[in-house]
């Protein structure tokens, strides 16, 4: 569903079988609801919580791509980070309490979320080019991560850095709700990697990175210790 690359077809296809399915699953939950997510939001459904068919179907769509696909990605491209420089490394390895605002820094150095997408709302003019209500944006936020006006020297990962987050959870009304649980997972993650493995390094393979324009993740890194 998400292989931008793969044909568009064959994109639309897999979204219309993960529709199949998580009607099936609903269906389920709704004659023998469980303790699980599910249920819960067709119970919200049931007492009249305003959740309608298709919001309930793009909330559990939401949940599996924005929860797992990002925040593992996160994970992959900040320990590949890390170990390219080891110096970040020793800093982290040396001081564990750092690893908040390292989790921060590097979703700025190499955010898994490339860019998203925005509808117009009323007209804006930029750079001679005015947006009308309804066209759609594409905002890369990893380029705004790596703006020279907003980040000191912002091609360096420094993990003591102290200029604010970056955009790669959005802003605003538009925050990503998952951002303080894709935060944890990265710090515990991350955290527990390099302390029971402090000899961990780059094998000889070569990383690997997933094919698609607005989702940076791995597909291989091959490490050793």
């Amino acid at each position: 569903m998400t292989d931008l690359t793969d044909g568009i077809d064959r994109v639309e296809a897999a979204v219309d079988r993960f529709e199949n399915y998580l009607a099936g699953v609903i269906a389920e939950r709704r004659a023998a609801p469980g303790d699980d997510i599910i249920s819960a939001l067709v119970a919200a459904q049931e007492r009249g919580d305003r959740l309608t068919d298709e919001e309930l179907w793009s909330t559990c769509f939401m949940l599996l791509t924005a929860g797992v696909d990002t925040t593992t990605h996160l994970i992959g491209n900040g320990v590949l980070a890390l170990l390219r420089h080891p110096a970040q490394l020793r800093l982290l390895q040396r001081d564990p309490a750092l690893i908040g605002p390292a989790v921060d820094e590097l979703v700025r150095y190499d955010p898994p979320t490339q860019m998203i997408i925005r509808a117009v709302a009323r007209p804006v003019p930029l750079h001679g080019v005015t947006l009308r209500p309804g066209d759609l944006v594409h905002l890369v936020l990893a380029a705004a991560n790596r703006d020279p006006a907003r980040f000191k020297d912002p091609d360096r990962l420094d993990l003591t850095r102290d200029e604010g987050r970056p955009l790669s959870f959005g802003t605003g009304r538009h925050f990503c709700l998952g951002a303080p649980l894709a935060r944890l997972e990265a710090e515990i993650a991350i955290g527990t990697l390099i302390r029971r493995l402090p000899g961990l390094r780059l094998d000889t393979g070569t990383p690997r990175r997933r094919a698609n324009p607005m989702m940076r993740g791995l597909t291989a890194l091959p490490l050793t210790h």
